[in-house]
């Protein structure tokens, strides 16, 4: 297997979970390569709040409060500072180089634009899973292909780390990955199914045309290698 040069790890605000930089840690620490860290700042929050008279309502208490500018940039930075305060912690941990870096625009696009310069990609997801009982299993979507092959080591070592199942989903029952419990399933209907469930972590080849989308289907961190 050839050492990724580097792993790029994205953040924004709605997907500030320490867990996935600390698994992109993990994976950048096993492989002896930086860890480079994105924060994308929401350009339809950005236009949101440029426009007059845009309110935002509090989850919490239901109050309804103008959304401006300066706010919006309060907000950013206050999420900037945690991110940077976990990495501190993080590289301290595992003695690792990097940096971080600040861009505004889509998140997926904005992070599949920058694929290009990473061997190992991870995007972070909406929101935790809240599972009960066994760790929940990681998924990897193999079709046969080198990316695929590199996907499925990938996986099958973090399944044996966390101690959880390695569910290997592939498009042709024909297929036979070396390791993991085979699931066969059609590409469209693979993201509705991982929807339906917790998952420690999902990896897919960067050649698959789901790497584009997977990052609003699951509920754990994609790795698209």
């Amino acid at each position: 297997m050839n050492t990724p040069a580097r792993v790029l790890v994205a953040l924004d605000c709605f997907r500030i979970e320490r867990h996935t930089l600390e698994l992109a840690a993990r994976l950048a620490a096993g492989r002896g390569c930086p860890l480079h860290v994105l924060f994308i700042e929401s350009l339809e929050l950005c236009h949101a709040a440029a426009i007059p008279f845009t309110c935002e309502v509090d989850r919490l208490s239901a109050s309804v409060q103008p959304f401006e500018p300066s706010q919006l940039a309060w907000q950013m930075k206050r999420r900037l500072t945690r991110i940077e305060s976990w990495l501190r912690e993080i590289r301290s941990h595992w003695s690792l180089p990097g940096d971080l870096e600040v861009e505004r625009g889509d998140y997926v696009e904005t992070t599949l634009a920058r694929a290009g310069s990473a061997d190992l990609v991870v995007f972070s997801m909406r929101r935790q899973w809240q599972t009960v009982g066994p760790k929940p299993p990681v998924w990897v979507w193999y079709d046969g292909s080198e990316h695929a092959e590199k996907a499925l080591e990938m996986a099958s070592a973090l399944a044996s780390e966390e101690g959880c199942r390695l569910l290997v989903a592939v498009p042709d029952a024909s297929l036979r990955p070396s390791s993991g419990q085979v699931v066969s399933v059609s590409p469209e209907d693979w993201p509705e199914l991982l929807q339906g469930q917790g998952c420690s972590a999902v990896f897919c080849p960067r050649t698959s045309h789901l790497a584009a989308f997977l990052s609003d289907k699951t509920h754990c961190p994609l790795v698209v290698v």
